[in-house]
């Protein structure tokens, strides 16, 4: 389990399809003595989107703890057990959250009893976790433990992990043509969506700027005679992360005709954002500009 944990974490970074992390899993798993009948489950939770996706092979399902108290199974996604010839080919599914929505992972080992019909069981987990659901995440975790295991002495290991999204942030996505008369367009709906996400006008007016020039630096060099491709924007933002803005392309880039006159847009991006960086591979370039928000002011509604 050691080595299925270390090699998760490594193959995770980075990818955002929960279903390929898992299929890259299991094929590690089939080299590694001992690993085959493993279980996985394997979520991400986006706090700026609201959204999780997650993959299930052989594991338990995901629980939701709603903030009205409404819990529910995530019984979607799902496949066998790692190593498993006949196991469903991997799969994934996405389910949107509200703001208070707990997230509820764990082993089997929380909540099988011997004798016990595993629907009896769930039954009884979902209830604890209904009943703890006031108090912090750590004080729900301890609740559940408490409720479930009672001083049992179990023989399986026992795994439980809970995550709140406290709030949903706001995420702005737009495929436009990479023309320069689309531009405008796109900087004013930003505009709009800055402000409906709360960001203060002066930090807002700044990243307008700098998504103007991160996407006309797209039109002008990205595509090669003027060719009719797609430039695709997200703008995401949140308390904990700040202000997210990635800008796509599937062109390919070429070097300005007289280097020393240009980069003044990139100058402009670097002095303003927190960070800034740009992948060029042959499917195109994505550049990720990163910007702190005040605090305070990134407040979803």
């Amino acid at each position: 389990m050691g080595q299925l944990r270390s090699a998760l974490r490594a193959l995770a970074a980075g990818e955002s399809d929960a279903a390929e992390v898992v299929r890259r899993l299991e094929a590690f798993a089939l080299d590694t003595d001992g690993a085959r009948l493993a279980t996985v489950v394997y979520a991400i939770l986006d706090p700026a989107a609201g959204t999780l996706r997650y993959s299930v092979a052989g594991h338990p399902p995901p629980l939701l703890i709603a903030a009205d108290g409404a819990g529910t199974y995530l019984w979607e996604g799902r496949s066998g057990p790692l190593g498993v010839p006949e196991a469903a080919e991997r799969t994934e599914a996405m389910t949107s959250l509200e703001a208070g929505t707990t997230v509820v992972l764990y082993s089997d080992g929380l909540f099988e009893r011997r004798g016990e019909v595993l629907d009896v069981s769930l039954d009884r987990l979902r209830a604890a976790a209904i009943a703890h659901r006031a108090g912090s995440p750590d004080e729900l975790a301890d609740g559940v433990l408490g409720a479930m295991l009672g001083g049992i002495r179990k023989r399986d290991d026992v795994a439980l992990l809970v995550a709140r999204l406290d709030r949903v942030g706001h995420r702005l996505v737009r495929r436009i043509p990479a023309v320069p008369g689309e531009l405008a367009p796109l900087r004013r709906a930003a505009r709009e969506w800055l402000a409906g996400a709360g960001i203060d006008p002066a930090a807002a007016e700044d990243a307008v700027l700098v998504l103007g020039e991160a996407t006309a630096n797209a039109v002008e060099h990205a595509y090669l005679g003027g060719g009719d491709g797609q430039i695709e924007v997200e703008l995401t933002c949140d308390d904990l992360t700040g202000l997210c803005m990635v800008i796509r392309d599937s062109g390919r880039w070429r070097t300005p005709a007289a280097p020393g006159r240009r980069g003044r847009g990139t100058w402009i991006m670097r002095r303003l954002a927190h960070d800034v960086s740009t992948t060029t591979d042959a499917g195109g370039t994505t550049v990720v500009i990163r910007m702190d928000v005040p605090a305070g002011r990134a407040v979803p509604s």
